[in-house]
């Protein structure tokens, strides 16, 4: 069965900044490499990468997409597409980068929100740019925290002719234990046509458990039951996984998850959908 990771970030700390990686002591060397990457997706069984950008220093936020873009224009490596980052908020600037990233090497673009401010999404500015990336045919990322998934909601209902993809299903706070009120915005949020859910980044919320499969367990299964077979995708979110596990180990607790389902729905999850959201 194809895995194709849809949220695979490099570093590369001789070329950018990542100032929001410094703390974080896995993460310090700041030089992950699409070598280092390919060697361990072989390992785990990934074929096919999407770079998904870093939140990079935004100084150099355009320089790292297209970066990212010259390793899918070599064919030699697994990478076949680039989420790039972006700047809805500003008005000058977003027109040209759009056009700029109109090839089909780029697939889709990011924002952080989750450690922004609430307000930031939900400008007139904001929404305008989004409908924008809709209007160009590209996909747009949304990382929201639990609390944030209500303004999701109101920008994805803003925004309808968008594709939309939700990271990491939605941030949940599994520490604070409110998995009531996380899965009542996640179903909420699955009304919407539009979004689609990306099983990724989990395993960072509770490091360090020995029973960390069956704690994420019910949070992914509601997952896939709010939006159904046909719009989740898989990602790794490599190597900010390492704060908890590995790609390796998460690809294996990954497919644990689903291993009772039909093979058809398993290659949705891990490739077919990708490739049909993402344009591959």
């Amino acid at each position: 069965m194809e895995i194709i990771d849809t949220h695979m970030h490099l570093l590369y700390g001789q070329n950018f900044a990542y100032d929001w990686s410094a703390g974080i002591d896995v993460l310090k060397s700041q030089d992950f490499s699409l070598q280092h990457y390919s060697e361990l997706a072989a390992l785990a069984g990934v074929t096919v990468a999407i770079f998904m950008e870093t939140a990079v220093n935004a100084k150099f936020s355009q320089a790292e997409a297209i970066f990212a873009k010259t390793k899918v224009d070599d064919n030699d490596t697994m990478v076949k597409g680039v989420i790039a980052g972006c700047f809805p908020e500003k008005k000058d600037g977003f027109e040209a980068w759009l056009a700029q990233t109109g090839d089909a090497g780029y697939v889709g673009y990011r924002r952080i929100l989750h450690t922004e401010p609430d307000e930031l999404s939900q400008s007139n500015i904001f929404i305008d740019n989004v409908k924008k990336i809709g209007a160009h045919h590209k996909c747009f990322d949304m990382c929201f925290a639990q609390r944030q998934l209500p303004l999701a909601i109101k920008l994805a209902k803003n925004c309808p002719n968008t594709q939309f993809i939700l990271d990491h299903c939605g941030v949940p706070d599994i520490a604070g234990g409110d998995f009531g009120q996380w899965a009542t915005d996640i179903s909420n949020l699955a009304e919407l046509e539009n979004v689609s859910c990306k099983i990724s980044g989990i395993l960072a919320y509770v490091p360090g458990s020995k029973n960390a499969a069956q704690i994420i367990k019910p949070y992914v299964e509601h997952c896939i039951e709010a939006f159904g077979w046909n719009r989740v995708v898989w990602g790794g979110d490599w190597p900010v996984v390492n704060m908890a596990s590995s790609l390796g180990e998460w690809v294996k607790i990954s497919k644990a998850l689903v291993s009772t389902e039909s093979l058809s729905n398993q290659e949705k999850l891990f490739s077919k959908n990708t490739i049909r959201i993402y344009g591959l």
